[in-house]
């Protein structure tokens, strides 16, 4: 006999209706992507579960050779999640002319009344 039987089942990890805490942590859905030159990528921001309250949060270029406005643009770095929304979308193009590979890192900055969690970082390498 151990506690498995004794205690119930505990939700975790990535969980929309999880009660386990109110605390409400945000994050990028998935940390990396590559695209060329011309494309466009598609970044999923992710609430772990529903909100009550308004969440504002900035996404900044952090780190990486590729510069903003020469080889790549964000389509909103300032993101608001209403009560009731866990996804938000935004699109990095990709641009300029370089020799060679690029990469640019993205973080998740100024965040309130959400929790910036594990996946804070998303890294986007721009290829020739």
């Amino acid at each position: 006999m151990g506690a498995y039987s004794v205690y119930g089942g505990v939700k975790v990890g990535w969980e929309n209706v999880s009660q386990i805490s109110s605390n409400v942590n945000v994050g990028f859905d998935i940390p990396y992507a590559s695209g060329i030159r011309g494309q466009l990528i598609q970044v999923v921001i992710k609430l772990d579960k529903i909100s009550n309250n308004r969440i504002d949060l900035d996404i900044s270029p952090i780190a990486g050779d590729a510069i903003q406005g020469e080889d790549f643009t964000l389509s909103d770095s300032h993101l608001v999640f209403e009560p009731g929304e866990n996804s938000k979308t935004l699109t990095v193009h990709l641009k300029g002319i370089s020799e060679f590979d690029e990469l640019i890192a993205f973080k998740i900055v100024n965040s309130s009344n959400a929790k910036v969690g594990p996946r804070n970082l998303f890294v986007v390498n721009i290829a020739n």
